[in-house]
């Protein structure tokens, strides 16, 4: 993308970042997710919960609506809760990742702003790049903690800004996730996709997202994503 135009989007992101501000903090909304790989195949029916940038809450529920498991994360740690067995489990999401055979470099940005499917923030080391439709661009960022890096590429709508499709790499370029975004239910800066596609994961697995019923969500904190130990 030639300097001048890069200026221009640059501009214009930068005040969708202003205006986000307004966009409601999380959400919260019922979901069912389909894990498809070449071995299996498993559905879970239950809700979703994100707070910005990074927190989430997933739980798996009877059809009576009552939790049976329920795992919160803070994008570092996690906590899991299985109320039939009366477990509860906790650690770091990195050991957690290495365990289901994910890279670590996965859990590397928000995934909070991920599955809310809403920009980037421009850091000084993001960069605008060329897409091949002139009605798109891409937000390539680094990412960094300590010795483990990863790179994230946003597409985006030049007339919505809307990310269409999100690409994590680790640090060899190596596809790591892609994620599509779909069926936007309005317009604007806040609209929540209702259906995700998760792509490109550890031994050809997919992950399918459909939410429904969702409600934007100002109110929680990060205590909301803090389980407690079963008595």
């Amino acid at each position: 993308m030639d300097a001048p135009l890069a200026n221009i989007v640059r501009a214009r992101l930068l005040e969708k970042e202003r205006r986000r501000d307004a966009c409601p903090a999380g959400f919260d909304a019922l979901a069912t997710l389909t894990w498809k790989s070449p071995l299996k195949r498993k559905s879970i029916a239950g809700f979703l919960q994100v707070l910005s940038p990074s927190h989430m809450k997933l739980g798996a529920l009877n059809p009576l609506g009552q939790p049976l498991v329920v795992l919160a994360t803070d994008g570092r740690s996690f906590q899991m809760i299985d109320t039939l067995k009366r477990e509860f489990f906790l650690g770091y999401l990195a050991v957690l990742a290495r365990r289901l055979y994910f890279s670590p470099a996965l859990l590397l940005g928000g995934w909070g702003d991920r599955l809310y499917g809403i920009p980037p923030t421009l850091t000084e080391t993001s960069k605008i790049l060329a897409a091949d439709s002139p009605r798109e661009f891409w937000i390539m960022t680094p990412l960094r903690d300590g010795e483990l890096k990863a790179k994230e590429y946003a597409l985006l709508s030049t007339e919505s800004l809307q990310v269409r499709i999100r690409i994590i790499t680790d640090n060899d370029e190596r596809i790591i996730a892609r994620i599509e975004y779909d069926d936007r239910q309005r317009q604007g800066i806040c609209a929540q996709p209702t259906k995700l596609r998760i792509t490109g994961l550890v031994r050809g697995a997919e992950i399918n997202i459909a939410l429904r019923d969702i409600l934007a969500e100002n109110a929680f904190t990060a205590e909301d994503f803090t389980l407690r130990r079963p008595r």
